[in-house]
């Protein structure tokens, strides 16, 4: 499918030695599914079928909507959201209230700006979140998947993505602990909270989704 998208050059090489590869899941997982997404035959995305007392999702680019499905998917707990700060700042209150959420620490985000261009040779540049992680799980069963797809209906319904999902024993508080920290202070992202007289959307934020539903 790839190569009738975009032809390159040793393909038949390419998809020879693909069928050849052995892929074993990492160390705590039993199995492992590639999902392609969007193509002839594999339409639907997992990411918004997959159900478990507990969730946690790692996107940027959140989709309030999309956000409201997945909660839905979620039995128990609370579903805890890793994203960027102002793509947190872009969902309503009345869905944050039913989210556990997290953004990026600034000190990462803005890490390069701490050397001068002739340390690093070239203009700093932000390091926003770009990883996509979605984590369900039920009765101590973990189903991660790591992939291209956002959370956002476009990646549900429209793109092309591609997503691996891996199975096995529960890794919900590992990755909880390595992303905000033993103490909840000390890892990459940091507890959001909205001030009381936070709107919840600027206006540029709010030009921007309606950009993006025109778009999709």
């Amino acid at each position: 499918w790839l190569n009738g998208q975009d032809p390159f050059d040793e393909a038949d090489e390419f998809i020879r030695d693909l069928k050849a590869a052995e892929f074993n899941p990492p160390d705590g997982f039993d199995s492992h599914v590639f999902h392609p997404i969007g193509i002839d035959g594999y339409k639907s995305n997992p990411v918004f079928q997959k159900r478990g007392d507990k969730g946690l999702v790692i996107s940027p680019f959140l989709d309030e909507n999309a956000i409201k499905v997945i909660q839905d998917q979620i039995a128990v707990y609370k579903l805890r959201v890793f994203s960027n700060k102002e793509d947190l700042d872009s969902l309503t209150n009345s869905t944050l209230e039913k989210c556990d959420s997290y953004y990026l620490a600034e000190m990462i985000r803005d890490g390069e700006s701490a050397f001068s261009e002739t340390d690093e040779g070239g203009e700093p540049q932000q390091q926003n979140l770009h990883a996509k992680v979605f984590l369900f799980e039920d009765n101590g069963q973990a189903q991660l998947l790591l992939g291209s797809s956002n959370a956002s209906l476009a990646a549900r319904d429209r793109n092309t993505e591609f997503m691996i999902e891996l199975v096995g024993d529960s890794v919900y508080s590992k990755i909880y602990r390595d992303l905000t920290g033993v103490d909840g202070k000390s890892g990459p992202f940091f507890h959001y909270q909205r001030g009381e007289d936070q709107d919840y959307q600027s206006k540029d934020d709010a030009i921007t989704q309606k950009l993006r539903e025109l778009e999709y």
